[in-house]
């Protein structure tokens, strides 16, 4: 490499790193204006249902809480707040001439199946397991009830959103 190509490769680098220096320092400046925090400052996020500009009767798919609540929570909502139906666990898939695996949760109303609950893990919808138990329940006429497990599923959204399929 010559003495010209080193002093033009110089030249080019510094302009290409002053223009980039520039671009950053733009971003980080609208971002601070925008939301008041530097990149230094670690974010909070709430644990449950202060989002702000939110009920605690719902939540935003794209929140930053992580509910991570598993069956049992799910077990003790429809315990208490559906207790005019009997509600079963781990409802066979082939009980609607479905194949896949066993639904979460089956509500009943004098021994008919009136609803299926379903607990999700994230990216889990679209599995042939899933997809089955959903198209048995559609086939049916059976509402499909879905709750994704990485959502924070307040009291209040899960028991409207059962109750808007019921």
């Amino acid at each position: 490499m010559g003495f010209l190509d080193r002093l033009a490769k110089g030249a080019i680098g510094d302009a290409l790193k002053g223009v980039t220096d520039s671009a950053g320092e733009a971003v980080a400046r609208a971002v601070t204006g925008a939301t008041g925090l530097t990149g230094s400052q670690p974010q909070a996020y709430p644990t449950s249902g202060s989002i702000p500009g939110q009920s605690d009767s719902g939540h935003s798919p794209s929140s930053p809480v992580a509910g991570k609540r598993g069956k049992a929570y799910f077990a003790q909502i429809l315990a208490q707040d559906f207790a005019d139906l009997t509600v079963r666990e781990d409802v066979p898939v082939t009980e609607l001439n479905g194949t896949g695996k066993p639904y979460d949760f089956g509500l009943y109303r004098e021994s008919q199946l009136i609803a299926v609950v379903v607990l999700v893990e994230h990216n889990r919808d679209n599995n042939r397991a899933y997809l089955g138990g959903k198209n048995a329940a559609a086939a049916a006429g059976i509402p499909f009830i879905n709750f994704y497990l990485h959502m924070p599923n307040e009291h209040g959204f899960v028991v409207g959103r059962i109750r808007r399929f019921l």
